[in-house]
């Protein structure tokens, strides 16, 4: 029996392998101030996909019958994402249908969900379990737990079994979840309980500036020989500088970061760690403008001004 047990055992592991970088995840989740509501959804495959074999669902307030929207009828390449956002788009809307940022309007890729009573989908608050699935229910990611209402948002509180019962700092209410970088599978078994920092980081309110790309190990070109060309991109936060502590987070590894003041002088040279997101601490750095300068692997170079207050 626990020879089979051994083999039965193997067998799923061997399964789990398989289905890494296979499929589509949700890459990033945006529940911002008014309607800014997003869904970044990320090809890990090596393959085009249809985008409307799939769905996203919403379980308010721990129902476990959703509400659903198909997604665009387009395909979505490998290494590629698919930005939703609330379809809030007139500039002359108030109260719930206050228009979204126009930043957030600015990377959105399709819309979705114009009228409340018509699909609720996309108007999630925090406490809502988001998923992707197939067309016929199939589960494909979730972010979140079905059938567990959190009260006002999910936490790291583990006396409260991650809610927000016993007043726990918020996750995922007022806040910008990425998935990180390593999870190359999505979700597919509802989690008991759901412990949000095992797959995601979570970044400040009205945090838009990462949607339009993913890093994921799925990808991740480190280890290739062959140079190819490849536009990155990088994320600063918070900028303005708060308590001389800034992330970068960038499309690839770093290998180091650098940043001068006007003048040209130098005030940080920093080597990394290889990491894609690196948290720079006890800037002590005066009032001012600097440019942050990155390395990245195989030599790309990214530049942004930051501000320091």
């Amino acid at each position: 029996m626990k020879k089979l047990f051994l083999i039965f055992a193997a067998f799923l592991m061997i399964g789990a392998v398989q289905a890494q970088c296979s499929d589509l995840l949700i890459s990033e989740y945006v529940e911002g101030g008014g309607n800014n509501k997003a869904l970044e959804i990320y090809n890990a495959s090596d393959n085009p996909i249809l985008l409307s074999d799939y769905k996203v669902c919403r379980y308010s307030n721990g129902e476990v019958i959703p509400a659903c929207v198909q997604l665009q009828d387009i395909y979505l390449e490998p290494d590629s994402v698919h930005v939703g956002v609330l379809d809030k788009q007139d500039p002359n809307g108030t109260g719930y249908d206050t228009m979204v940022d126009p930043a957030l309007q600015a990377v959105a890729d399709s819309f979705y969900c114009p009228v409340y009573n018509v699909n609720e989908t996309f108007y999630w608050n925090g406490n809502d379990a988001v998923s992707l699935e197939l067309t016929d229910g199939t589960l494909i990611d979730l972010m979140g737990e079905v059938g567990v209402d959190p009260g006002l948002a999910w936490t790291m509180d583990t006396a409260a079994n991650y809610t927000s019962a016993l007043g726990g700092r918020w996750w995922t209410r007022n806040h910008t979840l990425v998935r990180e970088f390593d999870v190359t599978t999505g979700v597919t078994t509802n989690p008991s309980p759901f412990i949000v920092a095992n797959e995601w980081d979570s970044l400040p309110y009205n945090t838009f500036d990462h949607l339009g790309w993913h890093d994921c190990a799925c990808h991740d070109q480190s280890g290739i020989e062959t140079y190819q060309e490849t536009t990155h991109n990088m994320f600063v936060y918070p900028n303005p500088v708060v308590d001389d502590k800034v992330m970068v987070k960038a499309t690839a590894k770093i290998e180091d970061i650098t940043i001068v003041d006007l003048t040209g002088k130098m005030v940080l040279n920093r080597k990394t760690d290889n990491l894609s997101t690196i948290v720079l601490r006890n800037l002590d750095l005066e009032q001012g403008v600097y440019l942050l300068n990155v390395r990245l692997s195989k030599g790309h170079r990214l530049t942004q001004k930051i501000y320091v207050h």
